[in-house]
């Protein structure tokens, strides 16, 4: 029987996974990430919402040490965390995401373009709904970074990196969109430097 846990547990357990830490992280390059966990980590990542389902992502896992140093390292400032974490992610977004939904079935709980066109929402409106190629991926991304969090690992978002330059080098086609690069390993002793901007609520 599996850990049974009652919802204070289930919130405990998830704050400790997004605990926020250290602003500058340094990695382990000793520590290597086995492929079969960042499979199982970008198979999390798919499973995140989507407008209209349409999976508006795309992921470029860089595992290779030289491929990292000589190549992504430049591109993203070199930033060390890119250079020494296991692998570095990079999130892209889908400009024709569209394209998935005439594979999707037409269910109670999925829209498929025949439906869409049945409810009077034409092809078009879906087809050029281009804003959520940047805003749909990141959360693809959250879901990556927590279940890296789940097994044991710690990763790092950045936007700093050169997106023209990275979809040049490796061959990006212009459909698909950099959003964020993830480092994903093991980070060195806790440098004691964190940073919280506070908290702003508003009710209404």
């Amino acid at each position: 029987m599996g850990l049974q846990l009652n919802e204070i547990d289930r919130f405990n357990l998830l704050k400790q996974l997004v605990n926020k830490p250290d602003v500058f992280q340094q990695y382990d390059p000793t520590v290597k990430v086995p492929r079969e966990a960042l499979e199982d980590l970008i198979d999390v990542a798919i499973q995140a919402p989507s407008s209209w389902e349409k999976q508006h992502w795309k992921f470029l896992i860089f595992e290779d040490p030289k491929v990292k140093e000589e190549h992504l390292y430049p591109i993203a400032g070199s930033q060390p965390y890119i250079r020494d974490a296991s692998a570095v992610v990079a999130v892209l977004g889908d400009r024709q995401a569209y394209e998935h939904m005439k594979q999707v079935e037409n269910s109670s709980n999925v829209y498929s373009l025949e439906r869409i066109q049945g409810e009077q929402l034409p092809v078009p409106f879906v087809e050029q709904d281009n804003t959520k190629d940047l805003s749909t991926p990141p959360l693809a991304a959250i879901q990556f970074m927590m279940g890296a969090a789940a097994r044991g690992y710690d990763t790092y978002p950045t936007l700093h990196f050169d997106s023209l330059q990275l979809a040049k080098t490796f061959n990006i086609p212009n459909q698909f969109v950099p959003v964020m690069l993830i480092a994903v390993g093991k980070r060195k002793e806790s440098s004691g430097s964190t940073f919280s901007s506070g908290v702003i609520n508003e009710w209404l």
